[in-house]
């Protein structure tokens, strides 16, 4: 979360100039891949009905505030890059905008690892426990949960005495707010709890996996097995989107908190993970097109391509 333009006020000498513009240049071209992306991502679940299911619900959630990272979130960040002189409240809501969609995201990872849990440790108490209702409710509930969990540790770290007036993300963001509140909290412990649920569901999966392969004549059992290797693999692509947002985020987290018990700060390091922490809203709607053969011929589709109907996915189906 530190920006390039913190409260050293590095200047941007000719040695640091190729840097900046290479930075800017990359946000941008990453600001426009998110938005292209993740746009195409929501219009898919809208007007798919093949996609219309709790899960895809889920999954349009996090592709919402992508978007919103491709075309808010980024954009905030390079102004806050470029250092402009602006009021302190200004400052501190074009900086606070990362904070509140990385926020919005983990909760909504959250919320999917949950979901997989049901659908495969209670797969015939799924359709009546994971409702449209119940979803509807927990995304609107997620995204309150990301603005509240983001705003309030701003009023508490106030830093507006020490403001000078010249924006930017270590004058108006106190990184104790940064490390304690949103990694160590925000972060760590969502991501911990995930872990366990997705170990978990992949212990539950071998088992019932071998109890199936042993009555396989059944055919009821034969579906069902045939369904659970569909749940497995979504979990797994679910995990993999995880694991991307780890090592997306993760470096610059450390550098923060280097940065917050004063440790050395490499600017090149710096940009470069910043760049590599908003390329992971790019990445994800590949991610869904390869988790999802749904999500694919939908992209075909939008764009006048040629996509065969016979489509199948590795997510959960339509219940």
């Amino acid at each position: 979360m530190s920006s390039p333009n913190d409260s050293s006020n590095v200047t941007i000498n000719n040695g640091f100039q190729a840097e900046y513009i290479t930075y800017i240049a990359g946000e941008a071209i990453l600001a426009a891949l998110t938005a292209f992306g993740n746009g195409f991502v929501i219009a898919a679940v809208i007007t798919r009905p093949q996609l219309q299911n709790v899960t895809n619900y889920f999954v349009a959630s996090l592709a919402a505030a992508d978007f919103l990272v491709g075309i808010l979130g980024i954009p905030c960040a390079v102004i806050s890059f470029v250092g402009l002189y602006q009021n302190y409240a200004s400052c501190v809501m074009v900086n606070m905008m990362i904070i509140i969609l990385t926020q919005i995201s983990m909760f909504g990872l959250c919320a999917v690892a949950v979901e997989r849990f049901v659908a495969i440790k209670y797969p015939y108490k799924y359709a009546s426990s994971c409702t449209v209702k119940l979803c509807a409710a927990t995304i609107v509930t997620i995204w309150v949960m990301g603005i509240v969990v983001g705003i309030i540790p701003l009023l508490i770290f106030d830093m507006s005495a020490t403001y000078n007036g010249k924006c930017a993300f270590t004058a108006v963001i106190d990184m104790r707010h940064i490390v304690y509140v949103h990694f160590f909290v925000c972060l760590l412990i969502p991501l911990t709890f995930m872990f366990a649920i997705y170990c978990y569901i992949f212990h539950v999966v071998r088992q019932q996996i071998r109890r199936i392969a042993a009555i396989q004549q059944m055919s009821t059992e034969a579906d069902r097995n045939k369904t659970l290797k569909k749940d497995a693999k979504a979990a797994k692509w679910f995990a993999v989107v995880i694991l991307l947002f780890v090592i997306s985020w993760f470096p610059l987290d450390i550098m923060n908190v280097m940065t917050l018990y004063g440790g050395p700060t490499c600017l090149p390091c710096l940009l470069v993970a910043i760049i590599l922490s908003h390329a992971n809203s790019a990445v994800n709607p590949i991610l869904y097109a390869y988790a999802n053969s749904k999500f694919k011929t939908a992209f075909k589709y939008m764009l006048g391509m040629k996509a065969d109907e016979r489509e199948d996915s590795v997510t959960q189906e339509t219940r």
